[in-house]
């Protein structure tokens, strides 16, 4: 018996067509999360070189704290754009 001629070819190919779907679509959503992370993360780049003159200024104390807070919000978009790669 051939395969084609098997009576549970025509759901296991439907099946198979679904799942190319799907992958498709899971990696086009994958580009778009890279690259909107690219624009986020020349944007922050943008604004940690804007801000660095101003970080020349201000005591130890605030630096640590600006950057402890900067480390946070870059965790945070990490986190989140982890979490809808899943």
């Amino acid at each position: 018996m051939n395969f084609k001629e098997s009576p549970y070819y025509s759901d296991f190919d439907s099946l198979l067509v679904q799942i190319n779907r799907e992958f498709k679509k899971l990696r086009q959503k994958i580009m778009t999360l890279q690259e909107e992370n690219a624009i986020l993360k020349k944007e922050l780049s943008r604004l940690k070189n804007a801000h660095q003159s101003g970080l020349d200024d201000r005591s130890e104390s605030e630096r640590i704290a600006l950057r402890h807070q900067i480390n946070g919000l870059i965790s945070k978009i990490d986190h989140y754009l982890d979490d809808s790669n899943v």
